[in-house]
């Protein structure tokens, strides 16, 4: 996902808008539902390293 999605992005009818939300919330829902199932790997990985937590594992931007 982009930092600012709709960078550059113009719409000339309102239709163009509602496609484009859209298919951007089913992006999202899918970007977040596998985020969501790699949780218990990542924290079993924050366990097994006492406690540290590597940012570089899992990066959310938006």
């Amino acid at each position: 996902m982009q930092n600012n999605a709709l960078s550059g992005v113009h719409f000339r009818a309102f239709e163009e808008v509602r496609k484009w939300v859209d298919n951007n919330r089913i992006a999202r829902k899918t970007f977040f539902a596998s985020k969501i199932r790699k949780l218990p790997k990542i924290w079993l990985n924050v366990i097994d390293n006492d406690g540290d937590y590597f940012d570089n594992y899992i990066c959310f931007r938006f």
